[in-house]
């Protein structure tokens, strides 16, 4: 009998992406438990290369060529996921959408339910309350219940969610990726217009604006910190996993070999032991345990999420640049 939950991805079709995927396909079969053959799918955003997809074929992963959802927004190429329903199989209650940079390190189906939209609150809190006003405001839409609590801080904060992880019943596919995708282009043709609405540096969430939006219309569910637990920062304990992570989003907390870095809570570390002697086993590497990454490269991945800040705002001062000159050429 089929698992209630198919998993997927989407992810661009370069040597670099297709090895993230095979790793998160390759630890649900090995630590997913009764989820562990699942379906999965990954959704690539280009032609394919079957000398790239061959291992993932290996691995029981449905390989789909799909094109981009929106040209300016490529990480909203997630949402094609949403679009598999005639591909899923009979059994199948809902499809969890998985970013890349995870692995599972246990079974999330107890953890994950099939009959409701679910996402994890955020690791923490992008906005300061005015803004949160002024955003919802413009988005037209009231500041959501202050009832879900940031992972990081553990304060209450509004039902603000971490795309990372989330779960959409299959009854509900459609308009939740209608929802989502009206949203998104919302957030972003405010932020193009207005660039005062939220923080340059915070704009780079925009598709989890819109996410907190979609949740609202289909009464969105938070799920537990285990099914999306981080390793890039201390959790609070109010947020902390009660019981041992199912699935690890590591980020760039990653070596090149596939190893994961330490993680800076101690409460995922086992989790990641478990990944690392497995992995290690498999791609015949010796296994390191558990070691932090130097400090050099903490100060240079600091740096460069600074620059992806920035080039998110440049990105929607160029196309805020655009939309004007379009509408004055229209208006002239």
């Amino acid at each position: 009998m089929s698992a209630p939950i198919a998993f997927g991805c989407a992810a661009e079709i370069t040597p670099l992406w297709v090895q993230r995927v095979e790793r998160l396909a390759w630890s649900l079969r090995t630590f997913g438990g009764a989820s562990a053959d699942a379906e999965f799918h990954a959704c690539f955003a280009g032609p394919v290369e079957e000398r790239l997809v061959g291992p993932l074929r290996e691995l029981d992963v449905t390989v789909h060529r799909v094109p981009r959802f929106d040209a300016r927004l490529s990480y909203a190429n997630k949402l094609r996921l949403l679009e598999l329903g005639d591909h899923l199989g009979a059994d199948v209650e809902a499809i969890a959408m998985i970013d890349c940079d995870v692995v599972f390190t246990g079974d999330p189906g107890p953890l994950l339910p099939a009959d409701r939209v679910a996402a994890k609150p955020a690791d923490r809190d992008p906005l300061q309350l005015d803004a949160w006003r002024r955003l919802c405001a413009a988005m037209g839409i009231p500041v959501p219940a202050r009832d879900v609590v940031a992972t990081a801080t553990g304060r209450p904060m509004p039902r603000y969610y971490n795309s990372g992880v989330v779960v959409v019943p299959r009854g509900q596919q459609a308009s939740m990726q209608e929802s989502w995708a009206r949203w998104l282009r919302r957030v972003v043709d405010l932020l193009a217009d207005d660039p005062e609405i939220v923080p340059q540096a915070r704009r780079i969430f925009a598709d989890q604006y819109a996410l907190m939006a979609a949740m609202a219309e289909h009464d969105g569910v938070a799920l537990p910190t285990e099914v999306n637990c981080p390793t890039h920062l201390r959790m609070h304990q109010a947020a902390a996993p009660a019981r041992p992570p199912a699935i690890l989003h590591y980020h760039d907390r990653m070596w090149g070999n596939g190893l994961l870095q330490r993680p800076v809570d101690v409460n995922a570390r086992s989790a990641a032991a478990a990944f690392n002697a497995a992995w290690a086993q498999a791609q015949d590497l010796p296994d390191p345990g558990l070691y932090p990454p130097p400090v050099r490269a903490r100060v240079s991945t600091s740096v460069a999420r600074v620059r992806e800040g920035v080039r998110a705002s440049r990105s929607f001062t160029r196309l805020r640049t655009s939309v004007v000159g379009a509408r004055s050429s229209r208006v002239a």
